[in-house]
């Protein structure tokens, strides 16, 4: 949404965000940058029920050029049904079970994150009409100047190995592979730290508690930071030396062998594990990032090549 609150010409398009659920723990930091780049956001739905909600929304749709419906609202379609002129509805999943999840019929176009997501919404809709936009990032936001500072404020030394991830603290994202990671490495390296960029997921915040607990049983102690929720994250992700991003079952796939850790990063190796959808992402990042593709990520992965 931020991408299209900066791209999408004001003259011509208004974008109004109406988010329908919301659990007592989650940050407000959407909401904010949203209206910091003047959309609005009306958070009334937080109070409805059901019923209240679905009303709500009829009441807004009236008039829309675009209905975009991101994570499986379930209310856009019975809001949808009670109208006798409906706005075209473009759906976002970034899962396989949102893709498979609710009616289909007034959904115009499905936007899936990965092939595996834009195939099960192929299975329900016009084949033509799901396609794969991979999530994006906006460039501008990333500054390799901010390395130094940064990692002055999390107390890195300058040469001193940092070894980040970065993402919210939900099961899915596998952080609990990453911390007995840092430990094996600490081991072999003392002097490295590591940093967990990412808040708790309010649908379980016990998660956020199990990682913090795996961190001390494994005497990290205060050589693996918890940030929680950042609104400097592009910024951050120059900070580390490596970088590593666990596959997220049930999720797109993500590779973070990223150009902009790669510039910044005296010792430029990162780590992604392969996974559906993931092979041609890194082939195309790696070829852009590296004089020898194959000969660097084999020196990241410790001559594996995988």
């Amino acid at each position: 949404m931020r991408l299209l609150a900066r791209t999408l010409d004001r003259s011509r398009y208004r974008i109004e965000v109406i988010p329908c659920f919301r659990k007592e723990g989650m940050p407000d930091q959407s909401h904010d940058q949203l209206r910091a780049l003047g959309v609005h956001v009306g958070t009334t739905a937080y109070g409805l029920n059901s019923d209240e909600t679905v009303d709500y929304l009829r009441r807004n749709f009236c008039g829309a050029d675009i209905v975009i419906s991101s994570k499986d609202v379930a209310n856009i379609y019975p809001a949808l049904e009670r109208l006798a002129v409906r706005p075209p509805l473009i759906e976002h999943g970034g899962l396989v079970s949102e893709a498979l999840s609710g009616p289909k019929h007034f959904t115009t176009r499905y936007v899936g994150v990965c092939a595996s997501i834009r195939a099960a919404a192929a299975g329900r809709i016009d084949p033509a009409h799901a396609v794969e936009i991979p999530s994006m990032v906006d460039l501008s936001e990333f500054d390799p100047a901010a390395r130094g500072p940064l990692r002055a404020a999390l107390g890195i030394a300058d040469g001193q190995v940092l070894i980040g991830r970065v993402g919210r603290l939900e099961s899915k994202k596998r952080v609990e592979n990453f911390i007995p990671a840092a430990a094996v490495v600490a081991g072999q390296a003392p002097a490295a730290r590591y940093v967990v960029v990412g808040g708790p997921d309010a649908l379980m915040p016990e998660y956020a508690h199990d990682l913090h607990r795996l961190s001390e049983n494994l005497g990290l102690g205060e050589r693996l930071i918890f940030t929680s929720d950042r609104t400097d994250v592009p910024a951050l992700i120059s900070a580390p030396s490596p970088a590593a991003d666990p596959p997220s079952h049930g999720a797109p796939p993500r590779g973070r062998i990223d150009p902009r850790v790669v510039e910044t990063s005296p010792l430029k190796p990162s780590a992604a594990w392969l996974q559906n959808g993931i092979p041609p992402r890194i082939e195309q990042v790696l070829l852009n990032a590296y004089a020898d593709p194959v000969e660097e990520l084999s020196e990241t992965k410790g001559g594996s090549g995988s």
